[in-house]
């Protein structure tokens, strides 16, 4: 797969992040994007994530390549949907691939998911083409008792090369929402921090005792999950999923292709400190 009109102009319009040393310099020329798998279905969230991860509003519009690299109209995409697209924002160094999740009838998408996977993670193949890390994001449902469909699962039967998967829980403000209206009647007008508290650990149990098992059941279980609440407010960000993403990738080129890549200072210190 020829990606370069695509990191060829990142790599001479993004400057290098200046937490760097010169063997991370050398890994940037050689891989100036980090690429993202975002797999999830239509109003899950993850526009939204990676509006904040791209650390734009919601107003930018988003930049698309076609599988060769080269820029697309995406007004003549409306409609249509290839996993194959790039999608980024303009200084931007991550791109980002979507998937539409599976519904229950989604074996085409399933197939096609599969057959991204296979072409991007190879690990003769150079990193700068590889798939790098796969973010399932989940919108926990609050009017369905149903955790996790059948065809949601059949991801999770196929492993994924070298790509770690990260479940991505959304709308988790929701849950605690639905809990807090269960336990408020517990505490007095005055002691409504208490139930906010006590609304939160009943939505986290459920998460980690009902949804969490189901994925851990599968063949090849994600390696980790994250909860992402508050996302409509502009002040929130991702720094959550941005660090459970820097600490599940092994030490290496790749990690540190991360920590330049994402727009974290703090997060970014911290490492070279390491």
């Amino acid at each position: 797969m020829s990606t370069s009109p695509i990191q060829d102009a990142a790599s001479s319009s993004n400057p290098i992040h200046p937490v760097t040393h010169p063997d991370i310099q050398q890994i940037r020329k050689l891989c100036p994007r980090f690429r993202v798998l975002i797999m999830g279905r239509a109003n899950a969230g993850k526009t939204t994530i990676v509006q904040k991860v791209c650390k734009v509003g919601p107003e930018a519009k988003p930049v698309m390549y076609s599988e060769n690299g080269f820029r697309v109209c995406i007004l003549a995409t409306r409609g249509k949907h290839d996993i194959n697209d790039q999608i980024t924002y303009e200084n931007s160094n991550f791109v980002f691939h979507d998937s539409r999740g599976f519904e229950s009838a989604s074996i085409k998408e399933l197939e096609k998911v599969k057959k991204f996977m296979d072409a991007h993670s190879d690990p003769r193949e150079p990193l700068r083409t590889r798939l790098h890390v796969i973010w399932y994001v989940y919108c926990i449902p609050v009017d369905n008792t149903r955790p996790v469909s059948a065809a949601e699962l059949s991801f999770f039967s196929y492993p994924t090369g070298y790509a770690p998967v990260i479940v991505v829980f959304t709308k988790f403000d929701a849950q605690i929402s639905m809990a807090y209206a269960k336990c408020k009647n517990k505490f007095l007008p005055e002691e409504s921090h208490k139930a906010w508290t006590e609304a939160e650990g009943i939505a986290r149990d459920t998460l980690e005792n009902i949804y969490w098992p189901l994925l851990q059941q599968t063949l090849y279980p994600p390696k980790t999950y994250v909860c992402l609440q508050d996302m409509q407010d502009p002040q929130s960000n991702c720094l959550e999923l941005i660090e459970t993403t820097a600490g599940t990738l092994e030490l290496g080129d790749l990690h540190n292709l991360f920590i330049t890549v994402q727009q974290n200072v703090q997060l970014s210190v911290k490492n070279v400190l390491q």
